[in-house]
């Protein structure tokens, strides 16, 4: 302990820095306080990169004083929303809660602190000890990145110059991760990239990543004192996320860009109406969902383009194909069903935009293939692609969830997202160099290992719609006698071990 006690100052600063300013904006923006906590990283990811941007553009010193700064002006472009929202009649407080889907906030928090919990000691397992480092190429990019940022006070990831020198003008690189860990550094007068690495990556996975995955489940499954309790404790069971990336790379900014994904994807389930539970402040929601989304290009375009084209297509094509395919049918065009159509064809549209224009060169994505068919339909199907330790009771629970979803088509959506993830990875896995593949992937670079690391983001709703059943049709869902806590605890005991 003495040794990672060490850590400590840097994972306070680091949660102070990732909690602090999105609250704020949250809360003026309209969200009540939990909601405000909850997607407050990924606000404060969009503050903190926008203040490394606007800053060098100004002159101004990367440091404490620009994230202030822009925390302060985010927040009253909030109220500013808010008003606007409030003067044209739109969105307005959302509906009280169904009290058949009520769960007491203790039991979503006991589920975040269990992922905490596992998830902190399976990281500082992996790191051995808070000043140890991966010895890999990427990694040493990263961690001279954070000291160049710090040292030279220039975080804009417009103008990302470590590699071509202070005289000449540099491209876009995405430093949202090391602009947060140099905050760190420069908010703690300090110089030591490799604890704020480190710090950032246990809050990252630990903290944030938890949070993010109950943000999603809330508002695609119906909430249970069981599935909030166990939330956490899958969060941290399946081995291609957060676990992969952490070994190979070290792709840090596209871990970052998937721990914040979730919580985007909740942000565009409220927006849609697609949510299970009631939509918080709507201008709010479109504030956090603006942020959020630029907060993902900065943390890695490779993450937005997953939420813009795989991921949004197939909300988007959800929510808007059965209205217009109807109003196509009986001729019948009502405003709404027009709003549809036009946001259908306006996203599809863009989506074709993006995965011309965020490309990389083909022959960056020609990666061999890792898998033969039969080897990555194996995988796919355990949601353990690659290296990644195969667990089977997460595994087993998605395949039961997708079966639950298909049979009574309550959760479509769910197997609509898992399969278009899905799609992705095996394409990069298993489909031989061409045309086709460097179609569909070429802009993922055709890399497995980041489309392998996506699984566990759609898989995880889909176990936790698994979970629910079990405890519902098996004969320990219907012990009635026993207390109310009984069996959420014994679940989440059973998952652990």
């Amino acid at each position: 302990m003495p040794v990672w006690s060490s850590l400590i100052p840097f994972i306070a600063v680091t949660l102070a820095l990732l909690f602090v300013p999105g609250t704020l904006v949250n809360l003026a923006g309209g969200f009540r306080p939990l909601s405000a906590i909850g997607f407050a990283p990924l606000v404060s990811t969009g503050i903190i990169a926008f203040a490394a941007i606007a800053g060098q553009l100004v002159g101004l010193a990367w440091g404490p004083i620009p994230i202030v700064i822009t925390t302060v002006a985010s927040a009253l472009l909030g109220v500013g929303v808010r008003l606007v929202f409030r003067r044209f009649g739109i969105g307005g407080p959302p509906p009280p809660p169904d009290p058949a889907t009520r769960v007491h906030l203790g039991w979503p928090v006991a589920g975040v602190l269990l992922g905490f919990g596992i998830i902190g000691r399976d990281m500082m397992v992996i790191l051995g000890s808070p000043t140890n480092f991966s010895q890999t190429f990427d990694n040493i990019f990263h961690l001279n990145a954070v000291r160049w940022i710090t040292e030279h006070r220039m975080g804009s990831a417009l103008d990302m110059r470590m590699t071509s020198g202070l005289d000449t003008a540099a491209g876009f690189y995405p430093t949202a991760w090391h602009d947060i860990a140099s905050g760190t550094l420069l908010t703690m007068n300090a110089m030591d990239p490799v604890r704020a690495t480190s710090a950032l990556l246990i809050v990252v996975t630990a903290v944030v990543w938890p949070i993010s995955c109950l943000l999603l489940v809330r508002r695609l499954v119906v909430p249970t004192r069981t599935n909030q309790l166990a939330l956490g404790v899958l969060a941290a069971s399946f081995s291609a996320f957060p676990y992969l990336l952490v070994g190979f790379g070290v792709l840090y900014p596209n871990l970052l860009g998937l721990c914040l994904l979730p919580a985007v994807m909740a942000l565009g389930t409220d927006i849609l109406g697609l949510s299970q539970t009631p939509t918080p402040a709507l201008a709010a929601t479109w504030v956090a969902a603006a942020i959020g989304m630029f907060a993902l290009v900065i943390a890695h375009p490779n993450v937005a383009l997953v939420l813009t084209d795989v991921v949004g297509v197939i909300m988007v094509v959800y929510w808007a194909v059965p209205a217009v395919w109807r109003a196509w049918r009986t001729r019948t065009w009502t405003k709404p069903t027009k709003i549809k159509l036009v946001v259908l064809i306006g996203w599809l549209a863009g989506a074709m935009v993006a995965l011309k224009v965020v490309r990389p060169p083909i022959e960056a994505g020609r990666w061999a293939n890792p898998r033969n068919v039969i080897d990555a339909l194996i995988e796919t199907a355990s949601v353990s692609p690659l290296e990644a330790t195969i667990v089977v009771v997460p595994a087993l629970l998605t395949l039961l969830g997708a079966l639950v979803a298909i049979i009574t088509r309550r959760y479509v959506l769910l197997v609509l997202l898992h399969a278009g993830l899905c799609f992705l990875w095996f394409v990069a896995a298993a489909v031989p160099i061409s045309f086709f593949r460097d179609l569909i992937t070429g802009s993922w670079y055709s890399d497995p290992y980041r489309l392998a690391s996506l699984l566990p983001i759609s898989a995880l709703p889909l176990a936790v719609v698994g979970l629910d059943f079990l405890v519902e049709k098996l004969p320990v869902g219907r012990l009635k006698s026993l207390p109310g806590a009984v069996i959420p605890i014994a679940v989440a005991v059973l998952l652990i071990a």
